[in-house]
């Protein structure tokens, strides 16, 4: 949301006033670069694909902030085709966490698995 608001009013979204500048775009890529760059290395010790995805969103934001500085229309092109095979990697993990965590019976908070049935206490009968 955040990103799509960016991109609608500020590189020519509202009819009614001036494109903002390149370097304001590159600024503003480039502060999302520093963030998940750190994010990434945050989760080094994470599986693959989600090492592969942070890398792949932060390498993505660095080649869109070095497009609108630059004004190279190839390092933008670079970043919107880098930013597909991240989101291909987005799914892949999302898939992976939602279908392995049942799969895999991960406990829930309460301590029991997903694929476990659990027993009705006392106080979830008074409750009904």
């Amino acid at each position: 949301m955040l990103w799509t608001t960016h991109v609608v009013y500020g590189i020519g979204g509202a009819q009614d006033r001036a494109m903002e500048p390149g370097s304001y775009s590159g600024w503003y890529w480039f502060v999302w670069t520093l963030f998940f760059a750190w994010v990434w290395i945050g989760a080094l010790k994470a599986e693959l694909q989600r090492i592969l995805f942070l890398l792949g969103l932060w390498v993505t934001l660095l080649a869109l902030a070095i497009g609108a500085w630059t004004g190279t229309r190839g390092f933008i092109l670079l970043g919107g085709y880098l930013g597909l095979i991240t989101s291909v990697l987005a799914a892949i993990t999302s898939a992976i966490e939602v279908i392995g965590h049942g799969l895999r019976g991960n406990p829930n908070q309460d301590g029991w698995a997903a694929s476990q049935l659990r027993p009705v206490t006392g106080d979830e009968r008074r409750a009904v």
